[in-house]
This record gives C-alpha cells, structure tokens and sequence, in this order.
C-alpha cells in the first residue's frame, strides 16, 4: 500500500520486546544476538530495547526525557514495582563478527523503573565515549552515532561470570569458564580477577571433561555444555555471559570471539577480555 505524500511515513517504535528484537538496524547486535536465544529456547531475563531510532529522536529533541519514561513505563507495567533492571548498550555494529565493542560502552544495574529514563539516556550518552572512539579507530570500523539500550530484569545472582568456548589469546580448542559469587559484574568488566576459573577439554556429544576441581564445578559444566551448544547456534566460537540465582542457569549475552587467537595484527580476540569495563 503507497504512503499519502503529505503522510509521515511510519517511525520504528521507542520499544521493541527482546523476543521480536530481529533487526540490528534498530536493535543493536547485542538485542539481535538475545532474540536468537530466546527463540532458540534458552533462559534469557525478560525485557526489551529502546531502539537506535529512538536515540536519534532523542538527539533531535522530539523525545524529552518525560516522553521517554512514559513510553517505557507502559512496557513494564506488568512488572512488580520492587524489580531492579540492568541497562546495556546494543550498538548496531556491537557483539558482531567483525568487533565486540566489548566493555565499550556504558551499563547501568540495580535501576529502578523510576530510574530507568535518566539510565537509559546515561547508556545512550556513552556513544561518544573515547575509548570507543579509539577501539572503532583501530579496528577500521565505522564508530556508531547512536545506540539501542536493552533493558532486563536484573539477575539477582548467586554465581556470575564469563565462558569462552575457544582460548581467546592462544585460539586453543578448549572452554574457559571464569566467575565470581554476586552479579559478576567485575569480572565481566575486566576490573577484578575472577575468583575461580575451570577448563574444560570437548568431549563427543558435546559434553565437556576437565582435572579442575572446586565448589562449582557443577555449574561450571553446566555453563560449558550450554556454551558450546551456542556456538553451534552462532556457527563460531562465543563469549558467553552467565549467571545463576537460587533456581537455574540464565544467559545474559552471547558474542563472537573475533580473529580467535589472535590472528589478525591488532585483532579483536586477545584484547576482548582486557578490554571489557573502559567505561565506568
């Protein structure tokens, strides 16, 4: 059907739920990646993405802050008032096969509903982070003007962390698993040693062995096994977020480990654990 030429043509919405995320355009890698999760049947926190659109409204003044709590607020009403939402960055070109942006850009827990305007618009402000700048510069990509911000329903864990289903330094065919007790942010930000870690060899079936032993090890395998079934999904090697509360085993985001091994001069692999938590 053709548009009225004195018509508007139609905007993309302020919200998208994670589930219908499909186009990175709008959403972000990082929301295209959690939509294949979910369709994929694995366990992802509840929630949505403010799209890129919405940033350049934003930007252009046709979105105030006000506007954009009201729009949000009509997304979670079905949410208890006490629920606490994590708020991440999503840029078009971020968790891609070329770069991660890894640690990049600007994440906000432990965000109230009240809160989540002025969080959402702190993530949106980080496109313009320097260390993002630079890290697009020496990658020889195309820095983003805007961003999309997922926001979810925060993890209230008791174990967190990292899984990488190839070395990301020596391209090794093993699975690193690396977490912390609480929300692991630290580890995941690259700020804080993670308090253990476990290695894991593949086994036929795609079931995981190793000699490390600990309290965890359990859940570690766990982690392992589901990480390397994502990399059957992603047809390539993941670098997984993870974390557990008192009943199971979330996803939190999944990417690609770019130039495994280090390929590529500069590349993307050996830097993408340093690299994460540049910004505060």
């Amino acid at each position: 059907m053709s548009t009225h030429p004195d018509e508007k043509p139609s905007r993309p919405p302020v919200w998208i739920p994670l589930a219908s995320a499909a186009d990175p355009a709008q959403v972000g890698g990082k929301a295209a990646n959690l939509r294949r999760c979910i369709l994929a049947g694995w366990p992802v926190p509840p929630g949505g993405v403010v799209t890129i659109d919405a940033h350049l409204r934003i930007l252009a003044g046709e979105i105030d802050l006000t506007a954009l709590g009201v729009a949000v607020a009509r997304q979670l009403a079905s949410f208890q008032p006490d629920q606490v939402f994590a708020v991440r960055s999503s840029a078009e070109v971020e968790d891609s096969a070329s770069a991660s942006f890894a640690g990049q850009f600007k994440s906000v827990l432990n965000v109230r509903q009240d809160d989540l305007p002025t969080a959402i618009m702190d993530v949106q402000g980080s496109v313009r982070n320097p260390a993002a700048l630079r890290y697009a510069r020496r990658l020889r990509v195309q820095a983003p003007n805007a961003l999309a911000v997922i926001v979810q329903c925060q993890v209230n864990a008791r174990l967190a962390g990292v899984c990488f289903t190839r070395d990301p330094v020596t391209g090794a065919d093993d699975v690193l698993v690396e977490y912390t007790a609480g929300i692991g942010e630290a580890v995941v930000g690259g700020l804080a040693l993670a308090a253990d870690s476990c290695r894991f060899q593949r086994a036929p079936g795609g079931a995981v062995v190793t000699a490390d032993t600990g309290p965890h090890i359990g859940d570690a395998t766990q982690v392992a096994e589901m990480a390397i079934a994502l990399e059957a999904t992603f047809g390539g090697p993941q670098d997984v977020e993870w974390a557990y509360d008192a009943h199971r085993l979330w996803l939190l985001q999944t990417r690609p480990i770019t130039a495994a091994g280090g390929t590529r001069p500069g590349g993307d692999a050996a830097n993408q654990q340093s690299e994460r938590g540049t910004t505060e």
